[in-house]
């Protein structure tokens, strides 16, 4: 398996917007000062990366699609934990407004 470095810069885009979101989040919940939640987002979005990764293993051995070149975008599993920590502050807020 070989892994794929060069990236389009949609991806950078992607992966601007999904921190933003998430940055926004944790300054405005202030949960920067919540070292227990802290972790919490840490092992969130490190279960999403690897349950993601299980996934795309299991769909390319399925040949549900494929790769080119067999390259494996490791940027892929960046926006993925991005995404984890992002989905974690947007339900955090969401109970937050809703109690």
């Amino acid at each position: 398996m070989n892994i794929y470095l060069s990236f389009s810069p949609s991806w950078f885009v992607l992966l601007a917007v999904l921190a933003a979101i998430f940055f926004a989040l944790f300054v405005y919940r202030k949960s920067y000062s919540k070292k227990s939640e802290v972790k919490q987002q840490l092992v969130v979005g490190i279960i999403l990366v690897l349950f993601s990764a299980g996934i795309e293993i299991l769909v390319v051995g399925m040949k549900l699609w494929n790769y080119t070149d067999g390259n494996w975008p490791v940027i892929l599993w960046v926006a993925y934990f991005f995404s984890g920590l992002m989905a974690f502050q947007v339900v955090k807020f969401i109970t937050e407004k809703v109690k």
